[in-house]
């Protein structure tokens, strides 16, 4: 329930796919980020784009059918790791100065 957090980030910048469940409550990581960086990338339609990108499953057997798929197929996991990788390179780090600007 509390998500991926910074665990994701992680994941990511390592160029490792994540599965998570369509039964989720809200984004996770990955989805904010996909679409925080969606128009450095030309996205024009983003539900589009969720679905080619967001590697999510809703039962057991479609678990088992993407996990045996990223652990087999080495073009399918390279595909999701690179996207997610320069989805993460978009993402501009935020500095002390933004920290002090929340503050005030």
């Amino acid at each position: 329930s509390l998500g991926h957090g910074y665990l994701a980030l992680e994941a990511m910048a390592a160029q490792i796919p994540i599965l998570f469940p369509k039964s989720r409550k809200s984004y996770g990581n990955v989805e904010d980020f996909l679409i925080k960086t969606s128009k450095q990338f030309k996205v024009k339609d983003i539900e589009e784009y969720k679905k080619k990108f967001l590697l999510s499953f809703e039962n057991k057997d479609e678990l088992i059918s993407l996990t045996h798929k990223l652990l087999n197929d080495r073009d399918f996991n390279q595909f999701y790791g690179e996207h997610y990788k320069k989805v993460i390179s978009k993402i501009l780090p935020d500095s002390f100065e933004d920290f002090c600007d929340i503050l005030k």
